[in-house]
């Protein structure tokens, strides 16, 4: 049983990791989360996921990253691996998760990132106007500011 809930919060940290993906280093700690998933095979397999990320990132760069060593460049095919696997492995991470887990995905998770899309569009667009209507009063003639005023 407390095999099954470390496997869950796996699953659970990688997917909010694959939100932080823009922070350095950040692809690094994915490959290293992910590879704790070899002892949860026995609740969902994720040897093909590793492997295709250890074929992409290449063994000697994977060596480095999960000893703690990683170069830059082994920063940026990790990187890139996350880029071109997003998809693949945030499908996977979703089929793994349990009931509850997948309760938390679809309803707190996607929740809380629509919250801050929207926040961060509503205040562009909250400036853009602000920006507009500014611009507009001051290109007005100062007879055009007069008859506004009456």
């Amino acid at each position: 049983m407390e095999d099954v809930v470390k496997c869950q919060s796996i699953y659970r940290n990688l997917l909010q990791a694959r939100g932080v993906s823009q922070e350095k280093s950040a692809a690094s700690v994915f490959l290293r989360e992910l590879q704790h998933t070899d002892r949860c095979d026995t609740y969902y397999d994720f040897k093909k996921i590793r492997k295709a990320y250890h074929d992409l990132v290449g063994r000697d760069s994977l060596s480095r990253i999960k000893a703690y060593e990683e170069t830059e460049q082994d920063e940026r095919r990790a990187e890139q691996a996350l880029v071109h696997y997003h998809d693949f492995t945030q499908a996977n991470l979703v089929r793994a998760l349990d009931w509850q887990g997948w309760l938390w995905f679809h309803t707190i998770y996607k929740a809380e990132r629509t919250v801050a899309w929207v926040t961060m569009a509503g205040g562009a667009y909250g400036g853009w106007k602000f920006v507009r209507s500014a611009s507009r009063k001051w290109w007005r003639s100062p007879q055009q500011q007069q008859q506004l005023k009456k």
